[in-house]
């Protein structure tokens, strides 16, 4: 998306495939830093491990605020924090912390979830909740849930 400072590249077909999941709904691409939409569009605004990816983090949430209701809801989610995980069994360790050093050198900020709560109050946003999710093992997760992790973690170690 232009302006946002996230990965290159309009990608036409995550457009496409969304709009087969849900044809109640439109998805356009646009700039996170000047969303093509009035003043008070939407009664939620939502991102998901987007702001990491964000030169201006506190722009994009301005910007979110503009097109929200002014007793809308703007949500944050899945903004990660990779100084704070733990990872488990003590071999994974390696690997998140060249993930976390991928996702830097690709121009992420792997430590975004930490800053979240100021981004929001500098963007103007005072009510703000904000925590971790809690820790949940499954002891036999499903192998779908199992593949799309190591896909996101084989996709965040690519180097660009």
């Amino acid at each position: 998306m232009p302006g946002t400072g996230g990965r290159p590249g309009y990608r036409p077909e995550i457009l496409k495939y969304a709009a087969e999941l849900d044809i109640n709904s439109e998805f356009i691409n646009g700039d996170a830093i000047q969303l093509p939409f009035a003043d008070r569009s939407f009664d939620v605004v939502l991102c998901h491990y987007f702001l990491l990816w964000v030169k201006s983090p506190v722009a994009a949430l301005k910007e979110m605020a503009r097109v929200c209701q002014a007793d809308g809801t703007i949500l944050a989610l899945a903004e990660p924090d990779h100084a704070g995980r733990i990872d488990h069994p003590q071999a994974l360790i390696a690997l998140g912390k060249a993930q976390a050093e991928s996702l830097e050198r690709q121009g992420a900020d792997p430590q975004a979830g930490r800053a979240l709560t100021g981004w929001f109050h500098q963007a103007g946003l005072l009510e703000v909740e904000s925590g971790l999710l809690g820790g949940q093992w499954t002891p036999h997760p499903g192998a779908s849930f199992i593949e799309s992790e190591w896909e996101m973690l084989a996709h965040d170690l690519e180097v660009s």
